[in-house]
């Protein structure tokens, strides 16, 4: 399903590991703004003060979930669950192509 579960005492060691552009909502902008501060991988970033990352990127709220993100810790908790159906659809079939609009004139 595209997830990988680590137990949490593997995620610190696992992420400390990982390239900071492998976090969610870093793109090439981001990451090149961190890397003129030296910070490459998620160790590095836990490494950086919360201030000087601030000044590099500015006062964004990205700077809070980029640090959670590094420690394992997912900021955007997803749901599972569904919210109830408010129109159902159907369709039928009459076993047979139309090809010419003429064929029912």
């Amino acid at each position: 399903d595209g997830h990988r579960h680590l137990s949490p005492e593997d995620a610190r060691s696992e992420l400390a590991r990982q390239p900071v552009d492998s976090l969610p909502g870093v793109g090439r902008k981001t990451r090149e703004k961190l890397e003129s501060i030296g910070v490459e991988t998620c160790d590095d970033l836990l490494r950086t003060s919360v201030t000087r990352v601030r000044e590099a990127l500015g006062g964004t709220k990205l700077i809070d979930d980029l640090y959670a993100s590094a420690r394992g810790i997912d900021p955007k908790q997803e749901t599972w669950e569904r919210k109830p159906r408010r129109s159902v659809g159907a369709q039928c079939s009459y076993g047979f192509r139309c090809d010419d609009a003429q064929q029912f004139g």
